[in-house]
C-alpha cells in the first residue's frame, strides 16, 4: 500500500489548504495524519474543519492523536488553564472564543462544536503495518512493543535519533520539530515536524514507500524533493 502521511499542523489552516488541494498527492493513497492539529498558530477551528470534510471524502483517512490534542481536551476536562498554557493553548481559545473573561474553560467548550470534539476524541494514538509504524510521538526504543497513549502520543523519545533504535520497521512520527525546516530521514525513523506553526517553518508531507518529500511554506507555494 501506498501512504501520503502529513506532519504537525498546528492551527496553520492556510498551509494545510493548499497541501489537502493539490489532489494528485493523495491520489491511490492511504493518508494518514500525524496529530498535532490544534494550538500555537493562528486558526485551529478552521485546520479541524478541513479536516473534517476531507474524512467526509476519504473514509479511510488515519487520523492519529498528538500531544497538543490530548492537551485540548485534557483541558476541557480538567480546566487546568496553566498547563494548557504553557503548550500553545492560548491561541487555540482565541481561535474559537475571541477576547474572553471570567470562566475561559466553560467558554471555550460552549464555543467548539460538538464534531470538533467528536473528532478529538476519535484520534488514534498509532497505526501500523508490516512496514511501518505510524505516531505522533514515535516509540521508546527501550520498550518497542509499547503501543501506550504515554508511548505513542505524550511522551518524548529523543533514542528515536540514535542508531539502532530496535524496532525493525520504519517509525514515521512528528513532535520533534526540526529547526532546519527540512524532514529528518534516517534508515529506522522519519520526522515530519519541520516547524509549521510553532518555527515559521513548513508543512510537510511525504509519500511512501517513495520517500518523496511535499512541503507548503508560509508563503504557500508547494515544493516537491527527494528524501534520500
Amino acid at each position: 500500500m501506498k501512504f501520503t502521511v502529513i506532519g504537525d499542523i498546528h492551527g496553520c489552516s492556510s498551509q494545510l489548504r493548499v497541501l489537502l488541494g493539490h489532489r494528485e498527492l493523495h491520489e491511490d493513497r492511504r493518508v494518514v495524519f500525524l496529530g498535532d492539529y490544534v494550538d500555537v498558530g493562528p486558526d485551529s477551528p478552521c485546520v479541524i474543519e478541513l479536516l473534517l470534510s476531507f474524512a467526509a471524502e476519504r473514509p479511510d483517512t488515519v487520523f492519529l492523536q498528538g500531544n497538543h490534542d490530548f492537551g485540548l481536551l485534557a483541558y476541557l476536562t480538567s480546566g487546568d488553564f496553566a498547563a494548557y498554557a504553557e503548550i500553545g493553548g492560548i491561541a487555540t481559545i482565541r481561535a474559537y472564543c475571541g477576547s474572553v473573561s471570567g470562566d475561559v474553560r466553560a467558554t471555550l467548550k460552549q464555543q467548539i462544536p460538538e464534531t470538533h470534539r467528536s473528532f478529538l476524541r476519535d484520534l488514534k494514538p498509532y497505526f501500523e503495518t508490516r512496514e511501518y509504524l505510524f505516531s505522533h510521538c514515535g516509540y521508546a526504543p527501550e520498550t518497542p512493543t509499547d503501543r501506550s497513549v504515554e508511548a505513542m502520543v505524550r511522551h518524548s523519545h529523543q533514542g528515536l535519533f540514535q542508531n539502532g533504535a530496535p524496532l525493525g520497521k520504519l517509525a514515521v512520527c512528528g513532535h520533534y520539530f526540526q529547526r532546519t525546516h527540512r524532514v529528518f530521514i534516517s534508515e529506522r525513523v522519519v520526522c515530519l515536524d519541520t516547524g509549521c506553526g510553532i518555527l515559521q517553518g513548513p508543512l510537510s508531507a511525504l509519500w511512501l514507500p517513495e520517500l518523496q518529500i511535499v512541503q507548503v511554506p508560509t508563503d504557500l507555494s508547494l515544493s516537491l524533493s527527494q528524501g534520500r
